[in-house]
């Protein structure tokens, strides 16, 4: 099927960045639409909205993209064929220290994605940011995703994924900074967001895309499953612990444990990406194609 080749071959970093492109305008679209369902029909009703688009809209494009690969073949390789390009930049000694700083990388990001945005307005509003205010400042987040993935899609050819991936952290480490100097408020605020959603708009693509480089298209998704186990466990407990965070303690303290995070997942990238260079400088490993 000539659009698998695409997305685990040589293109393969331009149409992962190309698909989570637009998925950065969810918040900007969502955001206010979910807010306006709050406060004319409730909580109740909004989740019976989106639960319909999703069986409207979702359902049947799934469907339409399954029965499009159903005839994609999961035979294994033959062993006397050459091996494909792409086989990934680490030998097999190599990869599972660094599958564990990218895991702990996606862990960090999983208690700012489904912790601190799940309660970010409410940190806001408790912080003294209006609700509406807060609301149009999150938005923002939205854009600045887009626009990271834009200019990903335009230079990715000139770099590194691995540059993508330390652009990505610093970028969600530092934007916390706003708050330290500036404190809680609108300009901070904005500062904050217009950081945070560059970082994770370069987040979604280097997540994606990494495994591919690191381990080879063959064990892609393997290794994405494996990252998922731990990503999912966080996932589920970030939106409790912020929640609980705030209710003990306060919203700024959210906000620090936060940033905390942010670090430590910075620390794990920056480590991950001198782990690799040292590996292709002592053993380099079959170069795979461009992904």
């Amino acid at each position: 099927m000539p659009g698998l080749v695409q997305v685990v071959g040589s293109n393969a970093r331009r149409y992962i960045t190309g698909l989570t492109w637009i998925s950065g305008l969810t918040s900007t679209v969502f955001l206010p639409i979910n807010y306006y369902l709050l406060v004319t029909v409730g909580w109740r009703w909004a989740y019976v909205v989106f639960a319909v688009m999703h069986i409207v809209v979702c359902a049947p494009i799934h469907w339409y993209v399954l029965r499009r690969g159903a005839g994609i073949s999961d035979a294994p390789a033959d062993p006397a064929k050459p091996r494909p390009t792409g086989a990934g930049i680490l030998a097999p000694s190599q990869r599972r220290q660094a599958f564990v700083l990218l895991a702990v990388w996606a862990c960090t990001e999983g208690i700012l994605t489904w912790g601190l945005y799940m309660q970010v307005i409410d940190i806001f509003t408790a912080s003294g940011i209006g609700t509406v205010a807060a609301v149009q400042i999150w938005t923002i987040v939205g854009l600045s995703q887009s626009m990271a993935r834009i200019v990903e899609l335009l230079t990715g050819a000139k770099h590194s994924i691995l540059s993508t991936a330390m652009a990505s952290a610093v970028l969600t480490s530092t934007s916390f900074l706003a708050f330290v100097v500036l404190g809680i408020n609108v300009a901070s605020a904005i500062i904050f967001c217009l950081a945070m959603g560059l970082g994770h708009g370069l987040y979604a693509v280097a997540r994606n895309t990494l495994p591919l480089t690191l381990f080879g298209a063959r064990e892609y998704g393997q290794y994405m499953g494996m990252l998922m186990v731990p990503q999912n466990i966080v996932n589920a407990a970030a939106p409790i612990l912020i929640a609980a965070i705030i209710a003990h303690w306060s919203a700024s303290a959210a906000l620090w444990v936060s940033g905390l995070g942010a670090c430590l997942g910075c620390v794990s990238v920056y480590l991950l990406a001198r782990f690799c260079r040292t590996c292709m400088q002592t053993e380099p490993a079959e170069t795979p194609g461009k992904a």
